[in-house]
């Protein structure tokens, strides 16, 4: 069964290269964490309190189709996804490098938003109109973008392409999902998904340095004397 399902969705072409791209996307998600907290601290942009009404407003109905998606950046639904994928890989080591990718993006988060110290809509939008339990703390970044788009970044290395586009979309439907019931602003999400991409590419880095520790040497092939 496992193989099967292994077959089905994992790229074994070129999962173990950190490539430019790689790195260029690691820079970028830097900076985009870095701008959006410096404008998150001083307040609510009007663009970013348009963009929010724009989702938040969006039909109740949709509620029930986000949800569940939603969930896939609850830290211990992503934290059983993870292990579950390192199964799939047959593979001790990924198993626990992506374990601990969801708990290391929530961390990662938590830190981001002391620094950054902006609260949720309900304090910064009058009319936010909230869905589900609500929530208290702080906004900037979004820990469940944060731990959506980490999951999906260490995965995407080891997906068949059709598969990694599944996965990111997922993730931003996760981010999309936290403005819509009126828990996160565009920024934190935006910046929570920054977030994520980061610690996601970290592990894919971590991983690739344990599997070259623990590959065999190669054998030199015998020669006629």
């Amino acid at each position: 069964m496992i193989a099967e399902v292994a077959e089905t969705v994992v790229d074994d072409v070129g999962r173990r290269r950190f490539t430019r791209g790689d790195g260029l996307r690691l820079v970028v998600a830097v900076g985009i964490v870095v701008l959006g907290g410096a404008i998150a601290s001083h307040g609510l942009p009007e663009w970013e309190d348009d963009v929010f009404r724009s989702v938040n407003t969006w039909p109740d109905a949709l509620y029930p189709v986000l949800w569940p998606v939603m969930q896939l950046g609850n830290l211990w639904v992503a934290t059983a996804v993870a292990v579950a994928a390192g199964v799939v890989l047959r593979s001790v080591r990924v198993a626990v490098v992506l374990g601990l990718v969801p708990i290391t993006a929530w961390m990662v988060a938590k830190g981001v938003k002391d620094l950054v110290n902006r609260g949720r809509p309900s304090g910064l939008v009058a009319d936010a109109h909230l869905r589900g339990t609500p929530e208290g703390g702080l906004g900037y970044v979004s820990g469940h973008s944060a731990v959506a788009f980490a999951l999906a970044a260490a995965l995407a290395a080891h997906l068949r392409p059709s598969v990694r586009r599944l996965a990111i979309a997922l993730a931003v439907l996760v981010a999309v999902a936290r403005v819509f019931v009126g828990v996160h602003l565009p920024l934190d999400v935006i910046g929570g998904a920054a977030a994520g991409l980061l610690v996601g590419e970290a592990a894919r880095g971590v991983e690739l340095l344990l599997t070259r520790h623990h590959r065999p040497p190669a054998v030199a092939p015998a020669t006629d004397h």
